[in-house]
């Protein structure tokens, strides 16, 4: 085959491999993170648990109500657990509308990464074959002396380059499935600190008239709030960013400027 059919065949396989990459599975796996699920099981360790202290603290209180002096005392210490559990439930309330924003966004955002990490992969292919195209363009049939080293040597340029993207593009796909991973393991955690506060409520322990377990949900949910505050704001996701930052841009160093000159 000469040169020119050669090239005419590469270029045809680059086209192909371009225009009609391999098609993605019929049905995509859900994306399933799962945070609001682990959110609703903190808020039913938080009711949980106001319901035991109250519980314990009328059992408690039950033969004291027959002094007289003690009636107001044992009062109010309910009515404050009551208006403290309330204000819990509030602030769960506004936690679980963060949660549902986040996980929407995150999930939508994981399949997007999805279909982005498949269309690099035909461009990947596709580049494996320009290096030989290249190479059938080095020397045109009948052309001598300086234009043809002058062109020759100008093609080893782009050959070098184009190997470079070449070898560049391959790492494109993982690049996007590390963003991926990064955002599944945001979610990981958010959803440990979601347990254990969840954990820590339930565990709380100590005098009945002290409403020990509504006490400690007031610093978990704080701690839990924390947590999905920096998840929303991506603060949790800045080491990971920056790291796939600075590797694209060494990807790009590589290859700017492109030559266009021997």
């Amino acid at each position: 085959m000469n040169p020119i059919a050669l090239m005419l065949s590469l270029m045809g396989k680059v086209l192909e491999k371009l225009n009609n990459p391999s098609p993605r599975p019929a049905q995509v796996p859900k994306t399933e993170l799962k945070l609001a699920e682990t959110h609703q099981q903190l808020q039913s360790a938080v009711n949980g648990a106001f319901q035991a202290d109250l519980a314990a603290f009328h059992r408690f209180a039950a033969p004291l109500l027959l002094i007289p002096n003690l009636v107001s005392v044992l009062g109010s210490i309910e009515l404050w657990a009551r208006t403290t559990h309330q204000g819990h439930l509030e602030i769960l309330n506004q936690q679980s509308q963060a949660i549902n924003a986040l996980e929407g966004d995150m999930v939508a955002s994981l399949e997007h990464l999805h279909d982005r990490e498949a269309a690099w992969k035909p461009v990947r292919d596709a580049l494996e074959e320009v290096p030989e195209l290249i190479e059938t363009l080095k020397r045109i049939p009948g052309w001598s002396g300086n234009a043809s080293v002058n062109y020759g040597t100008a093609s080893d340029g782009q050959a070098s380059a184009s190997t470079n993207l070449a070898n560049s593009v391959p790492s494109m796909p993982s690049a996007i499935d590390r963003v991926i991973q990064g955002n599944k393991s945001v979610a990981l955690r958010l959803n440990s600190e979601l347990k254990r506060s969840a954990e820590i409520v339930a565990a709380a322990s100590g005098a009945p008239w002290m409403f020990p377990r509504t006490r400690a949900t007031g610093p978990a949910l704080a701690k839990a709030a924390q947590m999905i505050d920096a998840a929303v704001g991506g603060d949790m996701a800045s080491g990971f960013a920056a790291r796939i930052n600075d590797e694209a841009n060494e990807v790009l160093d590589g290859i700017d400027p492109w030559p266009t000159t021997a």
